[in-house]
């Protein structure tokens, strides 16, 4: 069966696609915590400031997939996405050191255009739970703290459930 790969190494004349985080602005990275995204491919188990991808959606072509992997001269192939088998357990995450970047093989099993949609997160610094002082906990609260709402748990509204996300970070450091 025939596929399209944008490889993780760069060749001439082809697209050439992976991430950075090194762009990330000073005051960013001074909330983030470290964490553990808890995620053994290519040493994403242990707490660091990370920033994790996650596949929301892949528009493209009728019967098409789309998978995105790495080649590991210690591991061989680790797929970090893919549209074919996401019920594997780490299936459509990636995780990526604030200030570190990296390149990834992008597998197409159609040919045609793709929409393939990610979405960032992290684990970020509160400072407190209750921070606008109204002695008590909810949405309002995040709001303040970032100047707008944030849906952290990412279910469509923000609620008890995004503060008390922010809240565990603060409590934990991490």
């Amino acid at each position: 069966e025939d596929f399209w790969i944008l490889p993780q190494n760069q060749l001439a004349g082809q697209l050439f696609l992976g991430t950075d985080t090194g762009f990330t602005p000073t005051e960013a990275r001074d909330q983030i915590v470290n964490w553990n995204p808890g995620d053994p491919r290519r040493g994403r188990d242990v707490a660091a400031p990370w920033i994790g991808l996650e596949l929301v959606r892949v528009d493209g072509p009728a019967g098409g997939e789309f998978a995105m992997y790495r080649s590991e001269a210690s591991e061989g192939v680790v797929v970090l996405m893919s549209t074919f088998s996401p019920q594997e357990t780490f299936a459509n995450t990636a995780h990526e050191l604030v200030g570190g970047h990296t390149h990834f093989s992008w597998a197409f099993t159609k040919a045609g255009l793709y929409e393939v949609v990610l979405r960032a997160n992290t684990m970020i610094e509160a400072p407190s739970a209750d921070v606008n002082g109204d002695q008590s906990v909810d949405g309002q609260d995040v709001s303040a703290w970032l100047g707008s709402p944030l849906d952290v748990t990412c279910d469509g509204i923000v609620d008890f459930f995004d503060v008390a996300r922010v809240q565990r970070v603060a409590e934990s450091g991490g």
